[in-house]
């Protein structure tokens, strides 16, 4: 049994497994503004081979976000403010940011792999409805991670 079901509340374990959502839902308005059919069904596709291609230490997590990730992402898609994708991008990032204590709370392990899994998630679902030119040079650009999830500061977990 993993980490996350002794060591932080049920409340804390909502806002790690929802997490999930706002980055995928991040990822996908990171790149042109909407969300598309292409990038919720990646992402849903994706939660489910986490559940066993996940590091040892997130399979239990993501067995979790699987389950309820479906409802999750329209819950974060309902919850958007109105307004252009930055307003929306800086309402889930802030969202992101209630993530950090609850990760103090567990191993510097499942934090550093939950941090790297979200990161790759996330920029999973940015490519999941890109045309071959543009992934070719958001690539060639590498800032595909600056303009998900800002310009922010390192953290250590």
């Amino acid at each position: 049994m993993s980490e996350i079901y002794k060591d932080i509340s049920s409340e804390e374990l909502e806002i790690l497994r929802k997490s999930i959502a706002d980055v995928a839902v991040l990822g996908a308005i990171s790149d042109d503004g909407k969300i598309e059919e292409a990038e919720r069904k990646s992402a849903l596709k994706l939660a489910g081979q986490r559940t066993f291609t996940a590091k040892p230490v997130l399979q239990d997590f993501y067995k979790e976000v699987d389950e309820h990730l479906d409802s999750d992402f329209d819950e974060v898609l309902k919850s958007l403010p109105n307004g252009n994708a930055e307003a929306k991008q800086t309402f889930l990032r802030s969202e992101l940011d209630k993530v950090e204590p609850i990760l103090k709370k567990l191993s510097p392990g499942f934090g550093e792999e939950f941090l790297k899994s979200q990161k790759t998630f996330a920029e999973h679902v940015f490519k999941a409805n890109s045309s071959f030119f543009a992934k070719y040079f958001k690539e060639k650009d590498n800032k595909m991670e600056t303009k998900i999830f800002g310009e922010q500061e390192n953290t250590d977990i």
